[in-house]
């Protein structure tokens, strides 16, 4: 269940290690996935009983601290099903807490059988395999974005229609989206961009929306999106000038200067971008502000 909504668990875990480079959580998922699989697997055949067992053991100490410290962020599921079945960090920590009790007492009646080095290399393929085809089955893909701080641009803002509508501070920062209610790579980006804003601080967000909003509003409700982002719609010909004919599209822009440029899916390699563009934000005018010195 957890590697069907895979996405999900990405999230969950950028919520659990804030500390973590963002890009490299996809990666873990998969490895967690994949190991815990590969315990219940040999849990259900019996090798390597005990060795496993007790690592099982060590597992549900980590899963049981995970299901406390949720419990004490006031997060409501705790992402053991990814988003198939919805879980409680309570009713989770009581089902660790019971298959812990379990485990110690198979852990006391079990025996540790004989190796054997067929079972040694057909456990280690199993691994592989299983690792190689988490990665297969959902790859872990890289947008395209730019850091335009040395080519800054101005954004036409005055080639949108409606613009004035949106809730934007010029001389503060915000992130723009173009977006399509009938691009797949569009409610994807919505989809975590909805996550986002949840697990970090970004910027006042505000979409151009190509399409009319009834459409927009019916694809929010399928989505399950629970921030209203302010938007506005545009079905003219500017939409895609401004864009390149592409969508999804995100800006970072201030003072109508383009700052930062994502392009398609938001994956988590942007996330540590999104992360850090207040330093390099920082960092770029103050090596301006020498240079006019």
């Amino acid at each position: 269940m957890k590697y069907y909504s895979i996405d999900f668990f990405d999230f969950q875990l950028l919520k659990l290690f804030p500390f973590l480079p963002a890009a490299f959580l996809p990666f873990l998922s998969r490895v967690l996935i994949s190991f815990e699989f590969l315990l219940g697997v040999l849990l259900i055949i019996r090798w390597f009983e005990k060795t496993i067992l007790k690592i099982t053991f060590i597992c549900l100490i980590c899963f049981i601290a995970v299901n406390l410290y949720q419990w004490y962020a006031g997060i409501e599921d705790c992402g053991c099903f990814g988003n198939v079945w919805q879980l409680s960090p309570q009713n989770s920590l009581i089902k660790n807490i019971v298959l812990l009790f379990l485990t110690v007492f198979l852990l006391k009646s079990s025996q540790q059988p004989q190796k054997t080095k067929i079972k040694g290399f057909v456990t280690l393929f199993l691994a592989i395999a299983l690792l190689s085809l988490s990665f297969l089955l959902k790859p872990v893909y890289f947008s395209y974005n730019k850091h335009l701080f040395e080519k800054t641009y101005k954004f036409p803002s005055e080639s949108i229609e409606s613009w004035e509508y949106l809730n934007i501070h010029p001389d503060k920062p915000y992130l723009i989206g173009f977006v399509s209610t009938g691009c797949p790579h569009c409610k994807s980006a919505l989809q975590a961009l909805d996550k986002l804003v949840e697990t970090i601080q970004l910027p006042p967000v505000n979409l151009v929306v190509y399409g009319d909003s009834a459409a927009y509003d019916s694809l929010q409700q399928k989505l399950q999106i629970s921030h209203r982002f302010d938007y506005i719609t545009d079905t003219s010909d500017e939409f895609f000038s401004i864009t390149g004919g592409s969508v999804p599209k995100f800006y970072l822009i201030q003072n109508d200067t383009v700052y930062f440029m994502w392009k398609g899916e938001i994956n988590f390699d942007d996330i540590d971008s999104y992360r850090t563009w207040k330093n390099k934000l920082k960092n770029f005018r103050n090596k301006k502000a020498k240079k006019q010195e």
